[in-house]
Formats: C-alpha cells, sequence, structure tokens
C-alpha cells in the first residue's frame, strides 16, 4: 500500500530538557522545501534542495528570517522512498535544550509543518508499506523495554516475527480454501475420486497445533515485556511484609507484630536475574469485621487471581490452621509457590507446619528476619523466570491484540474441522475458512478498521 500524505510533520524525536544533541524531525512532501527556507550551509551561500545526498550529514546554522542564526547544526536526509515513513524526511540535529530545540521546531512548524500527533511517524511507515501492523506494534514495545531481554525479544519481532508465520498459515488456508471450493463446484464430478479429509487434516494436525502455540506464547512474552506479577499470599502475621522488605532489601513495608497492618495492595518492581518482577504485598486473608480491613482483603483476591506466581505463605513455627487449609485450597490450582517463614524460631520447621497435599520438596524454607534461605527463593523464582522465554530472544511472542485475533481464527478453524466431520454444509465450511483468513490479515494490519489503528499508535510518543 502507498499512501501519499499531503501535509508535512515535525516534532522533537528526543526527549526535552538538556542534553548534548536534540533532534528535530520533519516528514513529508514539504520537507526540502521548508529545509531550503531555514538552513545555511557553511561552506556556500546557498543550495537546492537536490544537491543534498541521501544519508548524509551536512554542516550549517538553522537561521531565523528576520532573527537570524538558531543554533549550528548537522542536517541528516533521506530521500523518498528509502526513509522509515517512505516520504522525504529531514533530521536537524542542534543542540540539546529546551530553549534551542523548541526555537527550532518552531521556525520549522512556522514554515508549514504542522505538529505530528502520537505515532504518527510510524503510521506514515506502515500506510507506506514500509512495515506491517504487527512490526508497528514491535516498536513500541522496544521503546518501552525494561530489561535487555525484552529489547533483545522484540528486536527479533521486528527481524523476523509473526509476520512470517502469518503469511504461512495464510497460503494454507488458501490452498484448503481453494480445495474447499472446487469441491463445492464439481461435486458431481469429483464424488468418486477427491476428498476433502487432506483440508481437514492439515487444519487439526498442522494449523491448529501451530496457532495453539502461538497463543500460548502471549504469557510468557508479557512476562518478559512486563515482568512476571508474584503476589504474597496468606494468613495475618505470617511474615508477608517482612518478605517484601526483604527481597527489596529495604523498608518499604511497615511490619508490626499486630495482626491486620496491611490493609493495601503494596506493589513493588525488583529485578532477578536481570529480569522484572513485579512483587505484591497483599493484606492477611482472613475473616474480618473491620470494614477498611475488608476492603484490603478484597483487593488482595483481585490481585491473587491476576497472578502469574503465587507465594502463599506460612508460619513454620507454628501448626497449619484450619483457615489456612481452606485458603490454600481455594488458590492451589495457580501456579505457586508454599513458603514457610519463621524458620529462625525453629529450624527445621515444626512438623505440624506442613499443608495436606503438598510434597515436601513443594516449599522454600526461610526467615525473612535473618534472610536465611532468600537464596533459595531466589533460586526458584529465576526457574519461573525462565518459562518466561528464550533469553537470546529468539521465541516469537504475541500481544494481547493478536492473541485475540489467534483465538478468533481458532475458533472458526474447530468450527470448519467440525463441519468437515460430518461431510456436509461445505460452503459454511468455506465461509468459516474466510472468517479465518481475515483474522490472519488483520494481525498484519491488512483491513485494519481506523479506530484499531488509532489505538495502536496512540501508544506511542510524539516523535515516533
Amino acid at each position: 500500500m502507498n499512501i501519499i500524505n499531503a501535509d508535512t510533520i515535525a516534532a522533537l524525536a528526543t526527549p526535552r530538557g538538556s542534553g548534548g544533541i536534540g533532534i528535530i524531525k520533519i516528514s513529508g512532501p514539504g520537507s526540502m522545501t521548508i529545509l531550503e527556507r531555514i538552513f545555511a550551509p557553511a561552506r556556500r551561500s546557498g543550495f537546492r534542495n537536490d544537491e543534498f545526498e541521501h544519508q548524509c550529514l551536512v554542516y550549517g546554522h538553522i537561521v531565523h528570517p528576520h532573527e537570524g542564526p538558531l543554533d549550528e547544526v548537522l542536517i541528516s536526509v533521506m530521500r523518498a522512498p528509502h526513509s522509515y515513513t517512505t516520504e522525504d524526511v529531514v533530521e536537524i540535529n542542534c543542540h540539546g535544550g529546551v530553549v534551542v530545540t523548541q526555537e527550532v521546531l518552531d521556525l520549522v512548524l512556522a514554515q508549514g509543518a504542522r505538529p505530528a500527533e502520537p505515532g504518527e511517524f510510524t503510521r506514515r511507515a506502515f500506510l507506506g508499506g514500509r512495515i506491517n501492523l504487527s512490526q508497528a506494534e514491535a516498536v513500541i514495545d522496544l521503546i518501552n523495554a525494561k530489561t535487555r531481554q525484552a529489547a533483545q525479544t522484540v528486536l527479533q519481532q521486528l527481524a523476523n516475527g509473526i509476520d512470517r508465520q502469518v503469511q504461512h498459515y495464510q497460503n494454507m488456508l488458501l490452498e484448503s480454501l481453494a480445495e474447499v471450493e472446487a469441491f463445492i463446484d464439481f461435486d458431481d464430478d469429483l464424488e468418486e475420486t477427491f476428498s476433502l479429509n487432506p483440508v481437514a487434516e492439515r487444519i487439526q494436525n498442522q494449523l491448529l497445533p501451530a496457532i495453539e502455540t502461538l497463543i500460548k506464547s502471549h504469557r510468557q512474552g508479557r512476562i518478559i515485556k512486563e515482568g512476571l506479577r508474584i503476589v504474597i499470599a496468606g494468613s495475618p502475621n505470617v511474615g508477608k511484609s517482612s518478605l517484601v522488605n526483604r527481597l527489596l532489601n529495604q523498608e518499604r513495608v511497615i511490619v508490626n507484630p499486630t495482626p491486620g497492618t496491611t490493609r493495601d495492595i503494596i506493589e513493588e518492581v525488583i529485578a532477578i536475574d536481570g529480569a522484572p518482577i513485579v512483587i505484591t504485598d497483599t493484606a492477611g486473608i482472613h475473616d474480618s469485621h473491620d470494614p477498611v480491613e475488608t476492603i484490603g482483603i478484597e483487593k488482595s483476591w483481585a490481585v491473587i487471581e491476576k497472578a502469574d506466581l503465587v507465594l502463599f505463605m506460612i508460619d513454620g513455627s507454628r501448626t497449619v490452621q484450619v483457615e489456612e487449609q481452606a485458603l490454600y485450597e481455594s488458590l492451589r490450582t495457580q501456579d505457586h509457590l508454599v513458603v514457610r517463614n519463621k524458620i529462625d524460631l525453629c529450624d527445621p520447621p515444626t512438623e505440624a507446619a506442613c499443608l495436606e497435599g503438598v510434597n515436601p520438596e513443594a516449599y522454600v524454607n526461610l526467615s525473612a528476619l535473618t534472610g536465611d534461605g532468600l537464596d533459595t527463593l531466589r533460586e526458584r523464582l529465576q526457574k519461573k523466570i525462565s518459562l518466561g522465554g528464550d533469553p537470546a530472544g529468539s521465541t516469537i511472542v504475541i500481544n494481547l491484540r493478536q492473541r485475540h485475533l489467534l483465538e478468533a481464527l481458532r475458533a472458526h478453524l474447530q468450527k470448519a474441522c467440525e463441519l468437515l466431520s460430518r461431510a456436509e454444509d461445505y460452503e459454511l465450511v468455506a465461509i468459516e475458512i474466510k472468517d479465518g483468513l481475515e483474522n490472519l490479515q488483520e494481525i498484519l494490519g491488512q483491513g485494519a478498521a481506523p479506530d484499531v489503528l488509532d489505538t495502536i499508535f496512540k501508544r506511542f510518543c510524539i516523535g515516533k
């Protein structure tokens, strides 16, 4: 798709504030004309915009028509279609600083450019056919990457992401659709010699397992990008807040022997093995008539349900309470570790400090007070993090929008297989396959609704 924009946009492409360099980016058909009006090369009195070489730096000054030179700069020009936006692009590299960059940007806007909207440069790259929508989404993920592992994974998506898989699946579905439509058109002639069993086998044995793998990658992609969400849960006064402080290596949470001290959700980010972990301290869960404490307990259940991993903490110095066993039963279906705290009071833990149905090797014994056993907990957490993806970034992962489209595709293909198994309603089989093809196309942005594009590109910063 090749869309020519009638207007020219400009924005500051670097963060505002003091710095060595500030970059103003201009894109659109008027980029070179604007540059010709405001730029004075150092080695000659003037220039024609066709004299600028593609991807070369030129030294000179930005000159205001009435106020004189504003700054000494380096100019780089990327000519259409060999630029990020596929349009003529000019980048003005001036000195960093709020005043200088704003004056240069104001001058560019006064010469006919308009301020760029969030993500508009990347949107033009998409509309110009330089990148597809999945690659555009990877760009914003790269900007927001919190760790090196996340950045490597996103770079992999840009270089060799989901688009190749989608194109492969499209070819398989187009082949299947052609066979189904041929069978519909020539049913009487092909009934003796042609079967749709290969179509059903292709969908059932190749497409559906591959799509299921991609859907499952959403969780590991989210963990890589956002961090593993860990919630510490348990009864009051078992040491949850003390463990948070120990993991953070600071007194972040108030610790007091009075049960119910923690009444609200407290969330912090730590790093283990270079990967982010979002760790949440919760209010102790128990029957309470205190309305404020009850609200805290309700919030605890809400974050527990969304956790990637629950650290269920009990007091290793005493017998497990009936309420604790019931609490454990309510969350045991989630991924979890059982942490026996307070081993400084009795090492090894009291024999009665055991939950029913928990393998003895599944416990992590520690003292949040002294730090004993903390290394063992960190090792267990590292193993959980490693399930989040390949550190080298070679695993293809998907985002939430792509997951929803793949889930819709899976439903269409499952319905198609069901119809094929009944050997009837082949027209409906063709419809299901066509609907699935539309889901695949939308992953790459083909036929994506304008409001979907607006939602995606508004996540970008201005200048990208």
